[in-house]
């Protein structure tokens, strides 16, 4: 990240955003996970001196034959907290596959007559997972070794981006705003109320469990995630403060107890900006961090296939550098 933000048109840049061909921005059968040290790369930049950026890692993975994605329009991928698993949903069921194998498996107990399934999370220990079923229109929640899924709760309407923080699942309803649920099953409860022509996407509860992050897009245009926001709500109040402004699905990752970088995208492309959790703003200026990146097929959703572990490890599905991804 430093590499880039010194010399944008560097070699270093050419590195760590490597070149793709056609069919590698435009379609959807590889998944890789960069293991570009993240943590490692932002502290250089906060505490000089410091030791040279490592190189990334790259490690990819085709999907098997047979193997598909199915749905294009909602998040389907999600890493472990700490980095040594990666989930993802493909043939209408979810497969998880530990990062020291080159396989992955798909979870017994989720199976395709579910099927809708979208919006894979990780429990913060890393032993559940919950999903969101379009045919049940529920969260379900299964342990990462299969079983029998249950029913967190039902829910209105489709998922709009979710995660799991502490003993709570967060999910974005669009115009019906933010949502929690405890993970053992309760009545939802509002923690976000949106305007008329206001969409809520991809809540996140921020460090400390008083904040929670989420997106908002105005409108019906095909670019209105592009031009959206990312704000921070505090929980309990309706006051938003609004912390990117032209960007959407954002993402906080950890340096230090009060610092750390906020990751969103912009069309195909994701940037990060370091950001100070004390004063809830960002403190310097974004830095496309990875081009090609897959976003969601349509303007109803922000999804963005990307995941990052606390450890830094970032995985994705390419796609091509545009709004709308075929």
């Amino acid at each position: 990240i430093e590499k880039i933000a010194l010399a944008p048109h560097s070699t270093a840049v050419a590195a760590a955003i490597p070149h793709r061909t056609l069919w590698q921005r435009t379609v959807p059968v590889v998944m890789t996970a960069v293991a570009c040290a993240v943590i490692g790369s932002a502290a250089a930049w906060y505490y000089r001196p410091a030791p040279e950026s490592r190189r990334p890692m790259r490690f990819v993975m085709t999907l098997p034959q047979g193997q598909a994605v199915t749905n294009t329009v909602r998040q389907i991928i999600d890493i472990s907290p700490d980095g040594s698993r990666m989930l993802y949903a493909a043939n209408q069921t979810l497969f998880v596959r530990e990062m020291s194998e080159f396989t992955a498996r798909p979870i017994s107990g989720v199976d395709a007559a579910q099927g809708g399934l979208v919006s894979p999370v990780f429990s913060p220990d890393g032993q559940s997972i919950a999903y969101y079923s379009g045919t049940e229109f529920a969260i379900k929640r299964i342990a990462i070794s299969g079983g029998a899924p249950t029913t967190v709760c039902k829910v209105d309407a489709p998922i709009f981006g979710m995660s799991w923080s502490g003993d709570e699942i967060f999910y974005g309803q669009g115009q019906g705003g933010i949502m929690r649920v405890a993970e053992r099953g309760a009545k939802p409860e509002s923690l976000a109320r949106m305007q008329p022509g206001e969409f809520a996407f991809g809540p996140q509860i921020l460090p400390g469990r008083r904040n929670v992050l989420f997106s908002v897009a105005r409108g019906i245009g095909l670019d209105r995630w592009d031009k959206g926001t990312i704000v921070i709500q505090a929980i309990g109040s309706d006051e938003r403060r609004t912390v990117i402004d032209g960007g959407s699905d954002g993402r906080y990752m950890p340096i230090t107890e009060t610092k750390g970088y906020l990751f969103y995208a912009i069309a195909g492309v994701a940037f990060a900006v370091p950001f100070d959790l004390q004063r809830l703003e960002t403190t310097g200026a974004p830095t496309p961090v990875l081009e090609g990146v897959r976003r969601s097929s349509s303007n109803a959703q922000a999804a963005t296939q990307m995941a990052m572990s606390s450890t830094g490890t970032l995985v994705y599905f390419p796609g091509p550098i545009s709004s709308l991804a075929r």
